[in-house]
C-alpha cells in the first residue's frame, strides 16, 4: 500500500485496527501479516511469517542473504500449493529447493518483519543500478494530482533501461510533465527518476484488477 494511502486510511478510520499482509494464490492466502498495532510503527512492512510458515530471502543461487538485504521472497508451509495443475515444468521452477518462489523482491529486517520491494520482473536496471518501480510509484503518489501510477523500464542503448511513468491524473487536477519532474526532484535519487511521463485515461488490467505492466512495456517498443 502506498505510504500516502496508508496515512489517508489511518486519518479516515482513526478507530479501526489496520493490518497489512502478503501472500499469493500459490500460498492459498497470507504468508505474512502485521501484528496488532505494528502497522503504525512499521507502515512499510507486511508483517511477520504466520504460524507454521517459514519465510526466507534468497539470492539468484537460492542462498539466504543477511537481514536488510533485498532478494527474492521464498516461503514454505502447510498452506503452500502442491503444484500447478498438469504443468510439472512450472511447478519445478516455482517450488525449487522445496520453497515457494514468489517472484517478489523484498527483505527481512532484524525483527523478521517482511518488506516487499517490487516484482522481480518489474525491477529496472538503469546503468547497472537497481530501480524498484514500487519505490518510484510511491514517490509519485505523494503528488495530489496523481490518481494512479505505473512505472516500467524501457530499453535504452546507453543505460540498458530507462525509467518511464504512466500516469492517470486525478479528476479536477491539471498535471504536466514539468510539474512531476519538479515534484520528483526532491523525493528520489536522480537515477531513479522517470525520464518520460505518459498520461493515460485508463490502464490495461488483469481479471483481478492489477495493472498489466507487460502491455505498458509493449507500448514503448
Amino acid at each position: 500500500m502506498p505510504s500516502e494511502l496508508m496515512v489517508a486510511v489511518r486519518q479516515t478510520f482513526s478507530g479501526a485496527l489496520l493490518v497489512q499482509g502478503f501472500g499469493q494464490t500459490e500460498s492459498t492466502g497470507m504468508i505474512a501479516v502485521t501484528w496488532p498495532g505494528e502497522v503504525y510503527d512499521f507502515p512499510l512492512s507486511t508483517g511477520r511469517a504466520i504460524s507454521g510458515c517459514e519465510i526466507r530471502i534468497v539470492d539468484d543461487n537460492d542462498d539466504p542473504v543477511p537481514a536488510d538485504t533485498v532478494g527474492e521472497i521464498v516461503a514454505r508451509g502447510p498452506q503452500v500449493m502442491a503444484g500447478y495443475w498438469q504443468n510439472p515444468a512450472a511447478t519445478r521452477e516455482t517450488l525449487a529447493a522445496g520453497m515457494l518462489h514468489t517472484g517478489d523482491l523484498g527483505y527481512l529486517d532484524e525483527g523478521d518483519r517482511l518488506y516487499v520491494v517490487d516484482r522481480k520482473k518489474d525491477m529496472i536496471i538503469r546503468g547497472g543500478q537497481n530501480v524498484y518501480s514500487a519505490e518510484v510509484e510511491d514517490a509519485l503518489y505523494q503528488h495530489p494530482g496523481v490518481q494512479e501510477a505505473a512505472v516500467v523500464g524501457q530499453k535504452d542503448a546507453i543505460y540498458g533501461e530507462i525509467v518511464v511513468a504512466f500516469i492517470r491524473v486525478r479528476e479536477g487536477h491539471d498535471l504536466s510533465q514539468e510539474a512531476l519532474i519538479e515534484h520528483m526532484a526532491s523525493r528520489i535519487a536522480s537515477y531513479k527518476r522517470p525520464v518520460k511521463y505518459l498520461f493515460v485515461d485508463e490502464f490495461p488490467r488483469t481479471s483481478n484488477g492489477k495493472v498489466r505492466k507487460v502491455e505498458l512495456r509493449q507500448q514503448l517498443q
